[in-house]
């Protein structure tokens, strides 16, 4: 029978080998008063070096889960969250850095409190930082997701009750918002926890990528156009851009504009335009477009069914 542990750390991780060399030794050395914890890390079939970084990580307290196929962030999570020892689930990423404090305030936030969704200021860098961020009550940055996978710990149970991540969000978008609603509907309360900031890298390799944007809007269009289809109410639908006048102005707008065609070339190695404005209406048509071919799918599905 394995020991129970205080908290499990769960941590999907794909081709991000030189970021997790950094981050996974702060996960191992939080510190608590008393008892102990685990840090569960799933390598979602990764082509890079990440093998071996948890093959030199390796210690009691890390447990490294390989895949051999591809899955999603989702499908991997739940993987994790299926060999946890613990009744806390803290979920971060692998580009997440964190103060020693991290696992003892999102700990403290759960005592005697089994429907708390606990989450923290969510803090995007272009640069690594030199050290650990030090909380202070100054940090006053609230992420806008109710339950972000970056930053937010859960009761086991709680999650077991609403049935885990949904796997049918297998490409980058709305999963964690998505089960946050089903969190909601049993009654779980969100803490910010202004003590437990996440410095979360984002270089501007992937921020100033145009092509690379291109494409995850377009995997966000088509997870939400799942999203709407399993709730579909009007707040979901403004979140997703999957409102009919959105759709009517994108249309209106292609022929006009060239958008589809330029998202096109773009993402094919073409120059990326200079102005922001049209970056950003290419940027909308990405996830909008996209969403509406992946809502047209769904819909030739139901009927076929």
């Amino acid at each position: 029978m394995h020991e129970k542990l205080d908290a499990s750390f769960i941590i999907p991780t794909r081709n991000r080998a030189a970021i997790l060399a950094r981050t996974l030794p702060i996960f191992l050395s939080q510190r608590i008063d008393g008892g102990d914890y685990e840090v569960i890390v799933v390598d979602d079939a990764s082509t890079d070096d990440t093998p071996d970084i948890l093959r030199q990580a390796a210690c009691g307290r890390l447990v490294a889960e390989r895949l051999d196929r591809q899955v999603a962030a989702g499908a991997a999570r739940n993987i994790a969250i299926r060999q946890a020892r613990s009744d806390i689930l803290i979920l971060v990423d692998d580009d997440c850095f964190v103060g020693e404090d991290f696992l003892a305030v999102h700990l403290a936030a759960h005592a005697n409190a089994p429907k708390i969704v606990a989450t923290g200021p969510i803090i995007d860098i272009a640069n690594l930082p030199a050290a650990r961020p030090t909380p202070d009550g100054r940090i006053v940055q609230a992420h806008r997701n109710p339950f972000p996978s970056g930053n937010v710990s859960v009761h086991l149970k709680l999650v077991s009750d609403a049935g885990l991540f949904d796997e049918d969000f297998n490409e980058y978008g709305w999963e964690d918002l998505e089960f946050w609603e089903r969190l909601r509907g049993l009654g779980a309360i969100r803490k910010f926890l202004v003590a437990a900031p996440v410095l979360h890298y984002k270089p501007t390799s992937i921020t100033d990528n145009l092509p690379i944007r291109l494409r995850l809007e377009r995997s966000r269009g088509r997870m939400g156009a799942i999203f709407h289809e399993k709730h579909p109410r009007l707040s979901v639908a403004i979140l997703t851009k999957q409102l009919a006048i959105l759709r009517w102005l994108d249309r209106l707008l292609d022929p006009l504009l060239e958008t589809e065609k330029t998202v096109e070339a773009i993402i094919g190695g073409a120059a990326a335009p200079r102005s922001g404005f049209f970056r950003l209406l290419l940027l909308n048509h990405a996830e909008i477009a996209a969403g509406m071919e992946k809502r047209e799918a769904l819909r030739s599905r139901r009927r076929a069914d």
